[in-house]
């Protein structure tokens, strides 16, 4: 503070300019006096209480007219307004903004995706956890054998099925786990002569074929006996299709309708009248697909094996 004669070259003068300097009167005396400014610091704790100052203010002014009353009548007995009060109770507790900020609630959403939230087991607070669906076929047998399979599917026995030419057949599997199957094969019961099967796998999508997995190439049906071919193709657990196209008319072994003790899907029939027995579909037409390849994505099929038999027809080896 400086003590002044002749303030602006006047006898008194009052007032701040510049938001910097203030000329006043002081115990009959004319002073000068420089604004105090503090300086900002801007540390965590200033920078915290600034944002729940200022989320108090927006949450005053998203409150409906009800509730600013209701905080209007506390504060009365208080001798404070509504917005006095409501801003000393929200700066003393702030309301959580989000559902981590509340006190029996996880503490972060890292590594949670796709979980769901549940009461903890001591009943005091919530947690998150994984959904658990019983799965089906939770596991499969593992012997130190030779085994062969069609994934999702037991029979007993065998019966003699007999192939169309030129018609492909998709026959649906699950696959319990993550597997790497070796071998894919059928076993030629009568053969034809100079004949081949091309043999392969679809990905299962809306419950038809989709896009091709594998292409395993074609074996020969003009001799008995098993046909295999040799792949490395690894599946994740989940629905798939095996195919089959022929340009003759073996017969292969399948299975009889009531030796199947478990389908991998609910079969199906367009015919009240019968029983709800497809499994297999298929689509004529796919000669050109013996020589040429299997196509990708698959052709949609438009026929109903009635003979579920046909599921038998091609097998896949995992060891």
């Amino acid at each position: 503070m400086a003590k002044l004669l002749a303030p602006l070259f006047s006898f008194i003068a009052k007032g701040t300019i510049a938001k910097l300097v203030t000329f006043d009167r002081y115990a009959k005396t004319n002073i000068a006096r420089i604004i105090p400014a503090h300086k900002d610091a801007k540390t965590a704790a200033q920078q915290l209480q600034r944002t729940k100052f200022q989320e108090a203010v927006e949450e005053w002014y998203l409150m409906t007219p009800e509730e600013k009353a209701a905080y209007e009548t506390e504060g009365t007995k208080h001798h404070m307004t509504g917005y006095a009060w409501f801003m000393r109770a929200f700066l003393l507790n702030p309301a959580p903004r989000t559902f981590l900020e509340l006190e029996d609630t996880p503490d972060s959403y890292v590594a949670q995706a796709l979980k769901f939230l549940r009461v903890k087991a001591t009943e005091d607070a919530l947690e998150f956890a994984t959904v658990s669906v019983e799965p089906d076929y939770p596991m499969k047998l593992k012997p130190n054998t030779t085994r062969w399979t069609v994934p999702g599917w037991a029979a007993t026995s065998l019966q003699n099925i007999t192939l169309y030419p030129g018609r492909i057949y998709y026959i649906p599997i699950f696959i319990s786990e993550t597997t790497t199957y070796i071998r894919i094969g059928i076993n030629v019961q009568t053969a034809d002569s100079g004949k081949l099967a091309r043999l392969g796998l679809y990905n299962f999508t809306a419950g038809l074929p989709g896009t091709l997995i594998l292409d395993a190439g074609t074996v020969s049906v003009g001799t008995t006996g098993l046909k295999e071919i040799v792949i490395s193709q690894a599946i994740t657990r989940k629905y798939a299709f095996l195919a089959i196209v022929c340009d003759g008319g073996p017969d292969l072994a399948g299975w009889p309708a009531t030796s199947i003790q478990k389908t991998p899907l609910s079969g199906l029939t367009n015919d009240q009248s019968t029983a709800p027995r497809v499994l297999v579909l298929s689509k004529s037409g796919r000669l050109a697909d013996v020589a040429g390849g299997l196509q990708n994505p698959a052709i949609e099929p438009d026929q109903l094996v009635t003979s579920i038999a046909f599921a038998g027809a091609v097998m896949l080896r995992e060891n």
